[in-house]
C-alpha cells in the first residue's frame, strides 16, 4: 500500500458514520427521549 493509499483509507474511516448499535425508527427515537429525559429538559436539536 503506498503512502497516498493509506491517507485515503484513513480518511474514509474517519468520515465514515459510526453505525448505530440499533437503529431506531424516529418515532422511537422521539418517545425514549420524551420519557427518559425530565420535561423540558431535552432538545429538539439533538434529533
Amino acid at each position: 500500500m503506498t503512502f497516498f493509499q493509506t491517507v485515503i483509507e484513513l480518511k474514509s474511516s474517519l468520515q465514515a458514520p459510526t453505525p448505530l448499535p440499533e437503529p431506531r425508527a424516529p418515532e422511537e427515537v422521539i418517545r425514549l427521549l420524551a420519557t427518559e429525559a425530565p420535561q423540558g429538559e431535552y432538545s429538539v436539536d439533538v434529533l
